[in-house]
């Protein structure tokens, strides 16, 4: 998904310190909320990924597309997460896996 064509009100930012980012983060969490309200297949959790990860049984997804804390140690820990959530066969994928250091 990119925010800017599916949401008009998106503002990007690149750091969470900005103080505009949390109120950003919460306009687009009820623009998403609102676009999926009626979807039979959507379902939205607004938490952490941790949180989220850990709260499902083992193989519990056909596909989870990791976009976080790009920190080693938290990259570690989402794909680690990730890994034991998607069934087998299923689909990992994430967001700038090509960045150098």
């Amino acid at each position: 998904m990119t925010p800017g064509r599916s949401f008009p009100n998106y503002v990007p930012y690149q750091y969470e310190d900005v103080p505009e980012a949390t109120l950003i983060g919460e306009r687009i969490s009820e623009e998403v909320r609102e676009r999926f309200r009626e979807s039979p297949v959507v379902q939205v959790h607004r938490t952490t990924s941790k949180e989220f990860l850990q709260s499902l049984d083992e193989s519990s997804l056909d596909w989870v597309y990791i976009d976080g804390d790009h920190s080693e140690a938290a990259v570690t820990e989402d794909l680690h997460l990730s890994w034991r959530a998607v069934r087998r066969r299923g689909w990992l994928a994430g967001d700038d896996y090509h960045w150098a250091r």
